[in-house]
């Protein structure tokens, strides 16, 4: 994800890495297997797209804040 977020920034990000307390929500991984095994769904976003969409949609907001 940090290398995706460094290509769409365009810029380098620097980010550090941290341990945290077990039942933080950093600590915890979506699973979707279930979602796939019982209602046969599959995913019609990569993350790289995701990330893209998202990046894109905040950027626009901040540069129309800041206009």
């Amino acid at each position: 994800i940090a290398r995706i977020l460094n290509e769409l920034h365009g810029k380098e990000i620097i980010f550090c890495e941290k341990e945290y307390p077990v039942n933080d929500i950093m600590s915890l991984f979506a699973d979707n297997s279930k979602a796939k095994a019982v209602l046969g769904w599959q995913p019609s976003t990569s993350i790289k797209q995701g990330l893209t969409r998202t990046f894109q949609y905040y950027k626009e907001q901040y540069e129309q804040a800041n206009n």
